[in-house]
């Protein structure tokens, strides 16, 4: 009889545990299907994980929460909720004030405001580089929402860079990098969650294929040809300008440089230490590219001569042009003084 009942006992215990199991089991099928709170800041929306973050706003003169949901692309499993929470971590930590509070902004529009923010922080000319390569990103997305942009896009994007526009792997690199750096900056605006750019890759084969060959001899002038170009240009107005930066290796922005005050005719000797540069305006600058690029040569009697001769002639276009005559301190330039547009050359 003490068996009989110990075996009901335990009969009842499995069938309690049984019941238990079915209503957590239940329970955990009606989780992966309703919408609703997963963990701290994820939620379940669609079968369908997303990150929730709330902002703090200024609307019409008061502060008010605002919440985004970013979605994470990932499907809603325990297994992923996990990788939602530490992607909303890295969001959450990046500390970063957002450009837009627009989830559904362009690709477009994101391009602009990503590139007015890099504005402040670099030189004209390298604005300049980034300017072309955004436009290079705006004209391929045209209205694509920045948050529906795959890696299959992206690479998609790269091909095109190379085999529609030729683009040297150079280039491809750089619009790359620049894209990057915008989807970064999306991540951290809560618009997306996985910078799709980072693991696209470049078609290194298609871009070989593709790669214009360049012979290095064909990159730099012989000295045959040197004594032939500038007998060619011997009496063109330029000629002084090309002499001078053929015979020293001058960049364009350094030979538009060159100034009277950095030129001494008694120690036979200028220095390099202003630029002319273009980009989205002409800029004229105290400053060199790097460090390294400040330096001083030596002046033969020749070129003491030659210089010599180019400050007769502003002399005397100072005087035939009067009062019209526009004053500076530039080596080369027009007749009245105006100064060379540094295509010009």
């Amino acid at each position: 009889m003490g068996r009989k009942k110990k075996v009901e006992r335990l009969d009842e215990q499995n069938g309690r545990r049984d019941r238990q199991n079915e209503r957590r089991d239940k329970q955990n099928g009606q989780q992966e299907k309703k919408n609703g709170w997963r963990d701290t800041g994820v939620q379940a929306k669609g079968g369908k994980l997303y990150i929730v973050v709330q902002r703090s706003v200024i609307e019409e003169g008061s502060r008010a929460l605002q919440k985004k949901w970013v979605s994470t692309g990932l499907s809603d499993t325990r297994k992923n909720v996990d990788k939602a929470k530490k992607m909303r971590e890295a969001m959450m930590s990046s500390g970063s004030t957002a450009l837009t509070n627009n989830l559904d902004v362009l690709v477009t529009v994101y391009v602009d405001l990503f590139l007015r923010k890099k504005k402040r922080t670099v030189a004209d000319t390298t604005y300049a580089g980034y300017l072309y390569r955004g436009n290079k990103i705006r004209d391929f997305f045209g209205t694509i929402k920045v948050r529906n942009v795959t890696q299959a896009d992206v690479e998609q994007f790269l091909d095109h860079l190379i085999e529609d526009e030729e683009s040297q792997m150079r280039t491809v690199k750089d619009v790359k990098a620049l894209f990057g750096g915008m989807m970064d900056q999306a991540v951290k605006d809560g618009i997306i969650a996985i910078n799709p750019v980072k693991e696209a890759t470049i078609n290194r084969s298609l871009a070989m294929r593709t790669a214009k060959s360049k012979n290095i001899d064909d990159t730099f002038f012989s000295f045959l040809e040197a004594q032939l170009f500038l007998a060619i240009v011997e009496t063109h107005v330029l000629y002084e300008l090309f002499y001078t930066a053929l015979l020293y290796g001058l960049r364009r922005e350094e030979v538009l440089g060159l100034r009277w005050s950095c030129l001494d005719l008694n120690a036979k000797t200028f220095q390099i230490s202003h630029t002319v540069t273009k980009g989205t305006s002409i800029n004229r600058l105290n400053s060199v590219k790097t460090e390294a690029s400040m330096r001083t040569y030596p002046l033969t009697d020749e070129q003491v001569a030659m210089f010599m001769h180019l400050k007769e002639r502003e002399e005397y276009n100072r005087k035939l042009f009067g009062d019209a005559y526009k004053e500076n301190d530039y080596i080369f330039k027009h007749p009245d003084g105006s100064l060379y547009y540094p295509d010009y050359p």
